[in-house]
């Protein structure tokens, strides 16, 4: 058998598809953010309610299956800042811009899910291109719209 035949035989056999070993999203127990949160509280760092802010981020990324940097940029910071928050090595002795970044970013995530769809509006023009195309389907003609 030439080498060519044998590259095309190996092309056509089909290979099973390995499982991904890429793992989405920030891995980290939700009760290691809450510890470090917790200090920072404790340390005065931060309130409660900033600390509060800082666990709907890490909730979001866990729900949506991002990693630091998707959450970086849906909360316009850098992926770093956002480990550092996650893990309590976050060293600003001012985190309100930070806090104020995440506030802003749930803000937005919370006003896009209020949103509701309406779905397709049919207008005229709608309605006179679908009457086109399906007589063309019907008649196996094509149409000019």
């Amino acid at each position: 058998m030439s080498e060519d035949t044998m590259k095309i035989e190996a092309e056509q056999i089909p290979q099973k598809e390995k499982p991904s070993a890429v793992i989405r999203g920030v891995q980290m127990p939700a009760h290691q953010v809450r510890k470090v949160i917790a200090a920072n509280v404790a340390a005065g760092r931060i309130t409660e309610d900033e600390g509060e802010t800082i666990f709907w981020l890490y909730a979001f990324g866990q729900e949506y299956h991002l990693n630091y940097d998707e959450l970086g940029k849906a909360a316009e910071l850098s992926a770093a800042t956002v480990y550092g928050l996650f893990h309590g090595n976050y060293k600003a002795e001012n985190w309100s811009g930070a806090i104020a970044s995440i506030a802003r970013c749930k803000r937005i995530k919370e006003e896009e899910a209020k949103r509701k769809s309406i779905g397709f509006v049919e207008t005229e023009t709608a309605k006179i291109i679908h009457n086109a195309c399906r007589s063309a389907m019907n008649d196996g003609m094509p149409a000019f719209i």
